[in-house]
């Protein structure tokens, strides 16, 4: 069955993260590795909250909770075990980028050929593309266990030689559900103030 995944613009915090898939003439949202959703998934959109740091020269970081991050790692792998080429993730730009330059607005990744190549378009998006076996080991870094609260992956330190290119940006992964609470925390509180 033939998927095409397209871009959702995010309108608010509700739709962020959401993907678009078309399966024929039927169009349903859905939340990253989820399903149907976000109501009735098992996982509300206040769960996850993707956002990317970038500071330059090419420090880059994309952070999210435990689940969001295991979601997102589950969307990834659907759409690589799908007929589609492309998909693309907004990210949260709401709240500081502190101690970084600035948010990033999404995550783009495309099945091509040849070893992984993170990079950044004019727009300011991350773009992933490679083959669809070498995007699977690299996109195995997504993947957090239930203890990997606090911790990080890099997942351009792929053991497989020539899975990455030379030239590709690095970028670390890290999982912080309470900093992501406390984000939320205050865009809530400062949403609800008397104006």
């Amino acid at each position: 069955m033939n998927q095409i995944y397209t871009h959702i613009p995010k309108r608010n915090h509700e739709t962020a993260g959401l993907c678009s898939v078309r399966h024929r003439d039927k169009c349903r949202r859905e939340y990253p590795g989820i399903g149907p959703g976000p109501a009735g998934s098992g996982m509300q959109t206040r769960d996850a909250s993707m956002r990317i740091y970038y500071s330059t020269p090419d420090e880059l970081m994309l952070l999210d909770s435990l689940e969001g991050m295991n979601a997102l790692h589950a969307c990834l792998q659907r759409f690589l075990a799908s007929g589609a080429g492309v998909i693309r993730l907004d990210a949260e730009l709401w709240g500081g980028s502190e101690p970084h330059d600035e948010l990033l607005p999404g995550l783009e990744v495309e099945k091509g050929e040849g070893p992984v190549l993170l990079s950044m378009t004019p727009a300011k998006w991350l773009h992933l593309t490679g083959s669809p076996e070498n995007l699977r080991r690299y996109v195995s870094h997504f993947h957090f266990g239930k203890e990997g609260e606090g911790e990080h992956h890099h997942p351009e330190h792929v053991s497989d030689e020539g899975c990455v290119s030379p030239i590709s940006m690095s970028i670390i992964l890290e999982v912080s559900s309470a900093w992501i609470r406390e984000l939320k925390a205050k865009r809530h509180s400062q949403a609800h103030q008397p104006s």
